[in-house]
């Protein structure tokens, strides 16, 4: 296949360019950020479209090409195969957003059309261009055909073993082997999961389980229901003889009842009767001991008591209050007629204590003093004695004991007037009868306790006497309230005869209005409880018809306690025999025909045998299957190392002549006499050897038309020497007829490929 012409209308930041290309080997040069790696991805945007998948970068291929100034990505591609030349037109652009959970989204519309530019006309296909011409998907595209600057060269083997194992097993990359498996282990599991816990042939052994269960219980429940159907029987013939017993009982105790009811009916009238002469009984009674109209009842009694306590608790607080004032009077004489009755009647004796007290003070000092001169004049006298006749200081001495003379004088002054001051006590001490000052102090005392005390008497004396006088009063006033009260029935009797005639004639009353209560209650409880009886239709029912039980005063309670049993009786037997009709409702549609499960049964193992056979042939198929594709992995592994080694060859000189590719396209080389891992070696064999084998994967799943092989800055790590080599394969490609799009940002390429042969230069900026 060859790309002659490429037209983009919109495509990531590219708008209205356009790009044609020659057979063989094409080189786009550009600089970094000018549009190689979009240009690349228009061409697989035209053979496969855009994902809406969102990758690494957050961004889905959809976002990151859909044109940022138009918001739509579309454009054309000429290409040219050995059947023809075609057009492919494609675009895609944002119908607007929609809301989807609360989140909002983009949609998109999308056209891709085939022309076939022989005769212009469309080709109506159902797949994808790409699909339709190169016969594989995007993914297989993408990690052969297509060498991206992101990815590298490097290849995902267990996608493209999968491929490689459709293609080479179906000749349809879209016959998938493993979709296959998958569609025979979906039957296999529907028929037995791996666990034997669910599929069809589970569910049919818990069906025919179910049914030998239901073969087992109908066996049983018919059984169960001819069993229930004799206890229901004996059920029915147990009631009907318990009822027979019952209604002549019950007929029995309603006779005696009836009786019993006419008799209290009887009983009624008579009290009503007794009720009425009560009545009368009273009225004669109040029309006796009725005067002026008036009528002593409970309350007026009550009254009459009550004024008559409060008369005597009136005379008895009188009598008390007489007496403190007694009491008061004879303790205030004995006070004034007491040892002090002399003594001088003042107000205050105050100033008289205060006179003694100085008085004593006054002649205490002048006693002190005059003891104390009267002790310094002999010793001034002797001093003055010693100065002259021992001391010979004659003058000196005569003058000392001169001297002496002043403190003797003084000595008598003090004594003289300590006499008079104890004179002028001794006179006051008598007014008070006293001989000393302790005893005049104990009578000041005394006779100022007593002042008090009278004044104190004569207050309380005083208030008693208040007392007293309201108590008189009270009594005065219970007197009059009582006398008042009693007169009001019983003019003419004393008081205490008027209260107790009233309390006669009240409890006579009290007593005759109680039993006529009593009376009435017990007519009103009667009338209460013949309420629900006609008195008429139970004379005129003197019979009842039908068996009758005899019963009477003495046996009624206990015929009351056998028709409560034979009632209890008959309920349990109709409760007996309603669940027993119930059981056998529910018992008898269930009761299902055994031959008819049998039947079903044989069918279920029919299903279950042929479901097994199914599921073996399933499982033979899957194993089979399986088999196969693991040994055209296993036969195509060689063919892919052995063309990979003819390329590598080409590309490293040689160097690396021996190369191995397992069958998940694991690439090991022999180098220094062992087998080593492509990880082990530099950067630029390993993108030479995984180039290699993209080319030879090309060659054996391509088998519609070969692609064009484009290398998206692909060479980069490669040296002079390993870039040599990748040219000349790129030229020996196009002589095979397969056109190879190196897109890159230097001139290397271009510069190596003068030494090798011919190709054509494309600048992204003149493009």
């Amino acid at each position: 296949m060859i790309i002659e012409k490429i037209r983009i209308e919109c495509f990531g930041k590219l708008e209205q360019r356009d790009f044609e290309f020659c057979e063989g080997v094409n080189i786009i040069e550009g600089a970094n950020e000018s549009g190689k790696s979009t240009l690349a991805a228009f061409i697989k945007f035209v053979f496969y479209g855009l994902s809406s998948k969102a990758k690494d970068s957050g961004l889905s291929d959809r976002e990151k090409y859909m044109s940022w100034s138009k918001g739509s990505a579309g454009g054309s591609l000429i290409l040219r195969t050995d059947d023809g030349r075609y057009r492919i037109d494609r675009v895609i652009m944002s119908s607007g957003q929609t809301s989807e959970n609360g989140e909002k989204k983009i949609s998109y519309r999308e056209g891709v059309a085939i022309v076939d530019l022989s005769n212009n006309s469309p080709i109506k296909v159902k797949e994808e261009p790409g699909e339709y011409f190169f016969g594989v998907d995007a993914d297989t595209f993408a990690r052969t055909a297509f060498v991206s600057q992101l990815d590298g060269a490097r290849i995902e083997g267990e996608k493209m073993t999968q491929a490689i194992e459709n293609i080479l097993f179906s000749a349809d990359e879209n016959v998938n082997v493993q979709k296959a498996v998958k569609k025979l282990e979906v039957s296999r599991i529907a028929l037995l999961h791996k666990n034997a816990k669910g599929g069809k042939i589970y569910e049919l052994e818990a069906a025919r389980a179910e049914l030998e269960s239901k073969l087992e219980g109908a066996r049983r429940i018919n059984a169960d229901i001819l069993a229930k159907e004799a206890s229901l029987e004996d059920a029915q013939a147990k009631l009907s003889e318990v009822e027979g017993k019952k209604s002549a009982l019950a007929r029995g105790i309603k006779a005696f009842e009836n009786a019993t009811i006419l008799f209290l009916f009887d009983k009624l009238r008579t009290f009503e009767k007794a009720s009425e002469q009560y009545k009368e009984k009273e009225a004669e009674f109040c029309a006796k001991y009725e005067k002026d109209a008036f009528m002593p009842d409970k309350e007026y009694v009550e009254l009459l008591r009550e004024k008559d306590q409060a008369l005597k608790l009136a005379g008895d607080k009188l009598e008390a209050a007489r007496a403190r004032v007694a009491e008061a009077q004879e303790s205030l004489e004995k006070v004034e007629s007491g040892a002090y009755a002399d003594a001088p009647d003042t107000n205050d004796y105050s100033s008289d204590e205060e006179a003694g007290y100085r008085g004593e003070g006054v002649k205490k000092t002048l006693t002190t003093l005059g003891i104390v001169f009267g002790v310094l004049t002999p010793v001034v006298l002797g001093i003055g004695a010693l100065a002259k006749f021992k001391f010979m200081l004659s003058d000196m001495g005569f003058t000392v004991m001169l001297s002496s003379a002043f403190p003797a004088a003084l000595t008598i002054l003090f004594f003289v007037l300590a006499g008079v001051r104890a004179s002028g006590l001794k006179k006051l001490y008598a007014k008070y009868g006293a001989n000393n000052s302790r005893e005049f102090e104990a009578a000041i005392s005394t006779l100022k306790l007593i002042k008090e005390k009278k004044a104190d008497m004569g207050e309380t004396l005083t208030t008693l006497r208040f007392e007293l006088d309201s108590a008189e009063r009270a009594y005065k006033s219970a007197e009059n309230d009582f006398a008042t009260l009693a007169r009001k029935w019983n003019n003419d009797s004393e008081l205490e005869t008027a209260l107790k005639s009233a309390e006669d004639a009240v409890a006579e009353l009290e007593k005759m209005r109680s039993e006529a209560s009593k009376l009435s209650e017990t007519i009103l409880n009667l009338k209460t409880q013949l309420s629900p009886y006609d008195e008429a239709a139970l004379r005129a029912d003197s019979t009842i018809s039908g068996t009758v039980v005899e019963v009477n005063e003495e046996n009624v309670a206990e015929k009351r306690r056998e028709l409560e049993f034979f009632v209890s009786q008959a309920k349990a037997n109709e409760t007996r025999i309603h669940e027993l009709e119930k059981e056998l409702a529910a018992l008898r549609p269930q009761c299902e025909n055994p031959a008819r499960i049998a039947e079903k049964i044989a069918l279920v193992k029919a299903y279950i045998d042929e479901y097994t056979k199914k599921h073996a042939a399933y499982m033979l198929a899957i194993e089979k299957i399986l088999e196969a594709g693991d040994g055209m992995r296993e036969n195509v592994s060689p063919k892919l190392a052995e063309y990979t080694c003819k390329l590598m060859g080409g590309v490293t000189g040689g160097k690396y002549r021996e190369i191995g590719v397992d069958s998940e396209l694991n690439v090991t080389v022999n180098t220094d006499g062992a087998a080593r891992k492509l990880d082990y070696l530099s950067a630029g064999t390993q993108d030479a050897a995984y180039v290699s084998l993209r080319l030879a994967l090309i060659n054996t799943l391509f088998r519609k038309t070969s692609p064009s092989v484009i290398f998206d800055e692909s060479f980069s790590r490669l040296d002079a020497d390993r870039l040599g080599g990748m040219m000349k394969l790129a030229t020996t490609l196009s002589e095979s007829g397969v056109q190879s799009l190196i897109l890159t940002s230097g001139e290397r390429e271009a510069e190596t490929m003068k030494n090798i042969g011919e190709y054509n230069v494309i600048s992204m900026e003149r493009a």
